[in-house]
């Protein structure tokens, strides 16, 4: 007879667990961005219209600067 295999998944990253609390912790542990603040750009590239950089700012009032890595181009 076929059995029922029960997992909990982290809403975020969609990673599956066992145990809800797992779930719940792997939640609670992801930083999400509020907003985007201090774009810096490059002022010797005119050609990219990308930032080099960009602070977010998260709901728990940390922040990290993010750095543009290299450029792929979508299909």
């Amino acid at each position: 007879m076929p059995r029922k295999n029960v997992t909990y998944a982290c809403e975020i990253c969609g990673r599956e667990y066992v145990k809800l609390e797992a779930a719940v912790t792997c939640e609670q542990l992801h930083k999400i961005p509020e907003k985007v603040r201090v774009s810096k750009y490059n002022p010797n590239d005119r050609k990219c219209r990308f930032p080099e950089s960009v602070i977010v700012d998260f709901t728990d009032g940390t922040s990290c600067r993010y750095y543009r890595g290299p450029m792929h181009q979508e299909d």
